[in-house]
């Protein structure tokens, strides 16, 4: 039963590090829109000639790559917060995250109970 909840845990581990990869590359790709819109945006205003969102002259389409840029700002942010560990994960170096961790606390000299009860060094 312990070997069966120990592999979960690694499974588990593989699983949560396969999110954090899928996170970072579409935090990455929407961060690289967010800044291809914002090029765009200034590009078409030096067009337009007009700066000034709230002119009346400021172009509908200008209007709705602001929006764009903004809705997908907020979607960064999320995923950023989504991605930032929890204080729970931080503190607990032997939990199911403590692969990600194990470098840093191997160094601290950081000291784990084991589920058998036995001290383990990371």
């Amino acid at each position: 039963m312990k070997q069966h909840q120990y592999h979960r845990g690694i499974f588990e581990a593989a699983a949560a590090l396969g999110e954090e990869a899928k996170l970072r590359g579409l935090i990455s790709d929407v961060g690289r829109v967010v800044r291809i819109l914002d090029g765009n945006i200034s590009t078409e205003e030096e067009r337009a000639s007009v700066s000034d969102p709230s002119s009346p002259a400021y172009p509908i389409l200008l209007r709705i790559m602001a929006a764009r840029r903004d809705n997908l700002k907020e979607t960064l942010s999320a995923l950023e917060r989504r991605l930032a560990p929890r204080p729970a994960e931080v503190v607990s170096p032997c939990g199911s995250i403590a692969p990600r961790y194990a470098l840093s606390l191997r160094s601290s000299g950081t000291v784990c109970t084991t589920r058998s009860g036995k001290a383990s060094d990371l």
